[in-house]
């Protein structure tokens, strides 16, 4: 595992878990889903670049990062 991908997985997987701390709050009001939303979004997104990083084929990493951006298209949607 290359060490520059602990810092976004540390970073995706902290998002994920207060976006459940949210939902959880309050799971009716849609203030929160939407907060989980882009606290999923930003998982994702951190989670294939921590993926990328890690990888040594720098085509699979080209191909991790392209579908991590893919999240990143959500994240104004969402806000």
């Amino acid at each position: 595992m290359n060490p520059y991908s602990i810092p976004p997985l540390l970073a995706g997987t902290l998002a994920l878990v207060l976006g459940f701390f949210v939902l959880f709050n309050n799971a009716r009001e849609r203030l929160n889903r939407l907060f989980f939303g882009i606290s999923v979004a930003i998982f994702i997104w951190l989670g294939f670049f921590s993926w990328g990083y890690s990888v040594t084929d720098p085509k699979w990493a080209l191909l991790l990062f392209r579908l991590g951006y893919v999240a990143v298209c959500f994240m104004p949607i969402l806000a």
